[in-house]
């Protein structure tokens, strides 16, 4: 999705690029956990009952699905839940 006039997409652009690294890692790092905060506030509006494992494999699952194939995603969930069960 592109709301953003181009102009202002390149400005702030530049200003990202202007950051030192560590600072740009730190923001994509905060927007990386507030993006998750958000798909398992979603989550826990549909389902609220779920244990913390089975929203991890949830949050997994919406941000993968369509990396994999039903079957291989399947696969990666079962074994997910094998080895957050044996923590």
């Amino acid at each position: 999705m592109t709301d953003t006039q181009p102009d202002i997409y390149i400005k702030q652009l530049e200003i990202f690029l202007l950051m030192p690294v560590a600072k740009r890692f730190q923001v994509c790092e905060d927007l990386m956990i507030f993006g998750r905060k958000i798909i398992e506030s979603a989550i826990i509006q549909e389902n609220n009952n779920l244990t913390d494992i089975d929203l991890k494999i949830e949050v997994f699952r919406r941000c993968y699905a369509n990396q994999f194939s039903a079957e291989e995603l399947k696969r990666i969930t079962e074994a997910m839940k094998r080895y957050f069960q044996q923590l």
